[in-house]
């Protein structure tokens, strides 16, 4: 199974042209039956929202697209997203929230059942605790994703919310977590 020392993780925005180009060939091979992701359509797609979100961070804010890097090979294998929101999903439902868990993907198909979806999630769980110790003065932060498979994030504290949310050309599960600011 792999572990975080498998990986280099390094944002978007810091990425150089050659990771950025490797980045983009696999999100734009992505297909709705093996992905759940339309890497071809470049309106909708993952593509131009990959664009668009990194466009909208603040520099050193908590919101980040996430690479994953093979450390062997060099390659980017996975990526994991922190945003203000998604699509405006939880704006159309009228849910405030200081973010959303997005586009968590484990884009090299090989390496998919070896752990590495648990590892995206890990690095990301600590990542929006270490933002919310950082900016919210001891508050609460409610944190939402929804995913067709709400329970594969269950052991980072997610629960079903009971609600569901239009995304893309469907409905999926809303799911919220309440992180607590560090004492």
């Amino acid at each position: 199974m792999k572990t975080l020392d498998d990986f280099r993780v390094t944002t978007f925005a810091d990425a150089d042209a050659g990771i950025r180009d490797q980045f983009k060939a696999l999100v734009l091979a992505l297909t709705p039956e093996l992905d759940d992701e339309d890497g071809a359509d470049l309106e909708n797609g993952p593509w131009p929202w990959v664009i668009k979100q990194n466009d909208q961070f603040p520099p050193d804010g908590p919101y980040a697209t996430f690479l994953f890097l093979d450390c062997e090979t060099g390659r980017v294998v996975a990526t994991a997203s922190f945003v203000r929101d998604d699509r405006k999903a939880l704006e159309n439902a009228g849910v405030p929230a200081f973010g959303v868990w997005a586009f968590v993907n484990v884009l090299d198909r090989d390496l998919r059942g070896q752990g590495v979806g648990r590892v995206i999630c890990q690095y990301l769980d600590d990542h929006v605790q270490a933002a919310v110790n950082n900016q919210s003065g001891g508050d609460t932060q409610d944190v939402y994703l929804f995913s067709e498979e709400p329970g594969d994030y269950a052991r980072w504290g997610f629960e079903e919310t009971g609600r569901t949310v239009p995304f893309l050309d469907h409905e999926e599960p809303l799911c919220r977590k309440v992180y607590q600011a560090a004492a």
